[in-house]
């Protein structure tokens, strides 16, 4: 092997190791940012469906408005499911309809008419959220299970 060889084998090992650099510190900063989710249910149908992968926004770089996807953490697993309430915010339910601070709101992505038990007041802490299902009839979420804390709340999903 010529000196010539021996540069172009060194050179070549350089630009992999490079790349495979490159690689690790961008999939590093993917994941400070970005999070995985996979759906599993039928809770968000039809906005989303089960068996979906959709990538979220770690809670760290966004704020979360109302209507706003978010993964949050359970007991015992992750779940999807629109904002209806943040911090401050009253809600209730009654006759199917969700009020926010004494409003019905407008539920054009709902799959289908909810029916449901009305819920009494509830006044949200300041790291609180009300959260819900788009598929209110097949839905584990706050009515059942409580606000949910900021600090259960994983990523923003953002497509």
């Amino acid at each position: 092997m010529t000196r010539k060889d021996i540069l172009k084998e060194v050179l070549k090992s350089i630009k992999s190791f490079k790349m495979y650099i490159t690689a690790v510190v961008l999939a590093f900063v993917l994941l400070i940012f970005f999070t995985p989710v996979f759906i599993n249910g039928h809770s968000m149908d039809n906005t989303y469906h089960d068996k979906q992968f959709v990538i979220g926004l770690n809670r760290q770089f966004t704020k979360f408005e109302r209507k706003d996807i978010i993964c949050v953490r359970t007991d015992d697993k992750n779940i999807i499911k629109r904002i209806i309430g943040k911090p401050g915010d009253t809600i209730r339910i009654s006759n199917n309809k969700v009020f926010v601070n004494e409003k019905i709101i407008s539920e054009d992505y709902l799959k289908e008419p909810m029916i449901t038990d009305d819920y009494d007041y509830c006044v949200l802490g300041e790291d609180e959220y009300f959260i819900m299902g788009d598929n209110r009839n097949n839905s584990v979420d706050s009515r059942s299970i409580g606000p949910v804390r900021y600090s259960k709340i994983i990523c923003k999903i953002l497509w």
